[in-house]
């Protein structure tokens, strides 16, 4: 009796083996033809970014991944997904993202021998040499689209490897995979009616950022700017000095007091705002090429206190590349009253030089305030008023509307508050642009950005600014400021709802260090400082292209910096111009280097 139950645990341990191994080939490919099983080693998974059941563009994005105990050179490998092209045209593939390079991803578009059910084409997804191996366990993703020359609609609904639940990444039996040509995952579709053998169609495909492929690579860097110690900048917080003198309108039974901003030096998530511009609303349309083209730069401005250099230094200095200034100065409170101070340097240069002048106008990140201003039409208007006086009495050209922390409730309240203002403004020919916290989907879960509604406030703002920075941010775990594949997703789906001629995306200059002590944040040349400081060696993380660095400090506490730069832009920069945005926007200018305005230049100028 005893050496049973001893026994016992070995003999369900041995059936659970059984079990698993049994079903692990549920999705393992099965060839129609030979009607075998091949050997899994890989599996491949399907997530469909677009589940419309018509569109002018499919999205189909792949990971496959080494199940098997050895590793695989991707070069072996393709990835196939099949659809119909409901009307014959000429198509585009292009690779927007993958953690293995997009530089290194092919794509063929190739017209099937055989005609098969709901499939007469298929995408056939390939590796260069140079996107290296998958280890056992890891996989490689793709993200892609297609689309054909007239825009004409594709029919995804009837299509072969199309998921039409698809809401993340699946097993997906209907996307096949091979090594060495030989079938490895998944079910080809039935063959109906034999042709003539496949043809591989010519497609224009622009030639990808290319990317480094290490991940953990020295990155050779400028010299740094010469300062004794790194140089902290915070997010700004004007100073109390009252620029309207409107009266006010109180609340019911509360005395209106002008509100005393927080004073400066405490590091919080980086305040960014939007761009202006008029153009008319076009229904959005996917530009393929990444060919240069001269974009607007909208460079975002601080005046800290009196004598603030910082931003008008870099404003004279890049005069040439600026477009537009936002200045970054003022505050409402829930009453609609607006404080800061004005950078009246500023605002004169720009008006003097073709630099087109607006007033950006925030809220501290206060969701209570917005909850007061928005709900209350009295308030609304009296922010209205207050607004319109300080553009008038200053000779500012627009505003940028950069209201955050506002709550999922007042979602339909601030469309209707952006409405109001851009009737008001609009005709007396001010310029409105709005910020916009970044998202990948509009879902009432996400609290931080719901009350976005990108395509209502696209009715009422001459741009809209992704902020697609702060990925990673102050009090979160450390990671990239803003890494490719997340800025990539933001845009892909701004774009299906946001005419793309009224897009700005957002730029970091900045960085963060994150510690058991909290969170400081540096402008470029301060994180290249605090590098040197510590004799840090500054590496490149090839998934995110971001540069990063680690250290610990005298106190023998450990750091991990993470930070944007020159190098960093550029495939963000390429998006711009692959999405045929209208510009960019910096948070901000004063943090900066010149390496970072020549690939600016270099990419968009």
């Amino acid at each position: 009796m005893s050496s049973k139950k001893f026994l016992a645990p070995y003999l369900s341990l041995a059936l659970a083996f059984i079990l698993l191994f049994s079903s692990s080939n549920v999705f393992a490919a099965k060839n129609k033809t030979t009607g075998k099983t091949p050997t899994t080693s890989i599996k491949v998974q399907l997530y469909n970014y677009s589940t419309a059941s018509s569109a002018n563009t499919l999205y189909p994005e792949f990971r496959v991944y080494n199940n098997g105990n050895t590793t695989i050179n991707l070069s072996s490998v393709k990835l196939r997904y099949y659809y119909t092209i409901d009307g014959e045209k000429p198509q585009t593939y292009l690779c927007d993202w993958s953690n293995k390079g997009s530089a290194n991803i092919t794509g063929s578009l190739i017209k099937m021998s055989s005609v098969s059910t709901n499939a007469d084409y298929y995408l056939e997804i390939g590796f260069t040499s140079n996107a290296g191996s998958l280890s056992a366990g890891t996989y490689a993703e793709v993200q892609s689209r297609i689309y054909k020359s007239d825009w004409s609609y594709y029919t995804q609904a009837n299509d072969y490897s199309f998921n039409s639940s698809s809401s993340t990444y699946t097993d997906w039996s209907k996307t096949t995979g091979y090594i060495n040509g030989t079938l490895a995952w998944g079910v080809e579709p039935v063959a109906l009616t034999p042709t003539s053998s496949p043809t591989t169609i010519a497609i224009d495909t622009p030639t990808p950022t290319p990317t480094l492929t290490s991940t953990a690579t020295p990155l050779i860097t400028p010299t740094p700017t010469p300062t004794s110690t790194a140089t902290l900048f915070v997010t700004p917080t004007p100073i109390a000095t009252p620029i309207v003198t409107l009266t006010p309108t109180p609340a019911p039974t509360t005395s209106i007091v002008t509100p005393t901003p927080t004073p400066a030096p405490t590091v919080t998530p980086i305040v960014t705002p939007t761009p202006a511009s008029t153009t008319p609303i076009v229904t959005p349309t996917p530009t393929p090429t990444a060919t240069k083209s001269v974009k607007r730069i909208l460079g975002f401005t601080t005046y800290y206190y009196s004598g603030d250099k910082s931003s008008y230094n870099s404003m004279v200095n890049n005069k040439a590349s600026i477009d537009e200034i936002s200045t970054a100065t003022h505050i409402t409170d829930g009453y609609g009253n607006i404080t800061g101070l004005l950078p009246t340097e500023q605002i004169s240069y720009a008006n003097a030089n073709g630099i087109t002048s607006t007033l950006l106008v925030g809220n501290n990140f206060s969701g209570d305030v917005a909850k007061t201003l928005l709900e209350s039409s009295t308030n609304r208007n009296n922010f209205i008023s207050n607004l319109l006086n300080i553009l008038k009495t200053n000779s500012y050209k627009g505003a940028n509307i950069d209201i955050e922390g506002i709550y999922s409730s007042d979602r339909n309240y601030y469309t209707t508050f952006l409405s109001e203002i851009y009737s008001t403004l609009k005709p007396l020919g001010y310029k409105i642009s709005v910020s916009v916290p970044a998202k990948t989907t509009d879902n009432p879960n996400y609290t931080w950005n719901y009350a976005y509604d990108y395509a209502s406030i696209a009715n009422y703002a001459d741009f809209i600014l992704l902020m697609t920075y702060d990925e990673h941010y102050p009090g979160g775990s450390a990671g990239p400021v803003a890494s490719i594949g997340w800025v990539n997703n933001v845009v892909k789906y701004a774009t299906t709802v946001i005419p793309k001629e009224k897009i700005y995306l957002g730029l970091a200059a900045y960085g963060y260090d994150w510690s058991s002590n909290g969170t400081k944040a540096y402008s470029i040349n301060g994180c290249y400082n605090l590098a040197v400081t510590y004799g840090a060696t500054i590496l490149w993380d090839s998934t995110s292209q971001c540069p990063y660095f680690t250290y610990t400090d005298a106190n023998r506490v450990a750091h991990t910096v993470w930070f944007e730069n020159s190098m960093s832009i550029e495939p963000k920069l390429d998006l711009v111009n692959s999405y045929n945005l209208a510009g960019v926007g910096i948070w901000r200018l004063g943090l900066e280097n010149a390496d970072y305005w020549n690939s600016i230049n270099t990419k968009i100028r």
